[in-house]
């Protein structure tokens, strides 16, 4: 069990919950008719497997930039907790695990699946060469409600791009403000972010744009689907705590950056789920 744990530290397994929700938008939204637990099931691993594949994947090829980073000095693969030989197979599994569930679930998802974990897996290359990783990571994370509606109906609905997108900026404005923390480090190794380029300043603004372009695209998806004010209500919530991040994260104090990151961001995703439900099955 020891081993176990570690691994699942070292891939943050309870981040799980930022994506899940917005699966689970696209499942309520997306479907036609009610889908069998079985089916459920595969969706939900082939969202584990997906993550877990990417997020390991990303620990290996990034351990020389960690060893290097203050930050991160203490994770599992760093510090030998894990060696690179369990990491290897920890993908493998997961990347194996992840096709063989996409050919259960559907014969799209499966000819698909191969393209997803390319896209999954190449983020962890972005930050070597283009500021735009975090928007890159953000689409790829975006892409969880678009797989849903492809296992659900074997194609791509308007609700679901929108949701991709909104996901994608909200990724995009967070992860900038947790790349605060490894500014000088990115500066040192050469690595790119917009708060290594651009200062802290201008990162915090371009972070507030994606808040604000998220929760437009947001607002519209509602009007699309003709969502009323307990939905609007649930925008507004999560609006504000958007905005608590950025005034708890300010240009001369990033004393609370873990905190937005963590804390606030756990609740955005999981009340935008809540809003969507309740504004479909009670209001």
């Amino acid at each position: 069990m020891g081993k176990i744990t570690d691994i699942l530290k070292m891939i943050k397994f309870s981040h799980t919950i930022f994506a899940l929700p917005f699966a689970g938008v696209s499942f309520v939204m997306n479907q036609s008719a009610v889908p069998s637990a079985g089916k459920v099931i595969l969706m939900i691993l082939a969202l584990v497997f997906a993550r877990s594949g990417a997020m390991a994947f990303n620990r290996l090829v990034d351990l020389r930039f960690d060893k290097e980073n203050p930050r991160t000095k203490n994770r599992e693969l760093v510090t030998g907790t894990i060696n690179k030989k369990e990491t290897i197979i920890f993908i493998t599994v997961n990347t194996l695990g992840f096709i063989g569930v996409s050919y259960f679930i559907n014969s799209l998802c499966f000819v698909l699946s191969p393209v997803l974990l390319i896209l999954l897996y190449s983020y962890s290359f972005w930050k070597r060469f283009s500021v735009l990783c975090h928007l890159y990571l953000g689409l790829v994370i975006g892409l969880a409600p678009v797989g849903v509606d492809l296992a659900l109906n074997e194609s791509v609905s308007v609700s679901s791009l929108m949701l991709l997108l909104s996901v994608g900026l909200w990724v995009f404005g967070f992860d900038i403000l947790y790349s605060l923390l490894d500014m000088d480090h990115d500066r040192k190794m050469g690595l790119h972010s917009i708060p290594a380029r651009y200062g802290v300043s201008t990162a915090l603004v371009i972070s507030k744009i994606a808040y604000v372009f998220m929760i437009g695209i947001m607002a519209f998806l509602g009007w699309i689907q003709d969502f009323g004010l307990i939905y609007y209500g649930g925008l507004l919530l999560l609006g504000g705590l958007l905005g608590l991040q950025h005034i708890w994260v300010r240009p001369n104090d990033l004393t609370r950056v873990n905190q937005a990151f963590f804390q606030l961001n756990s609740f955005v995703s999981v009340i935008y789920l809540v809003a969507v439900l309740a504004e479909i099955y009670i209001a």
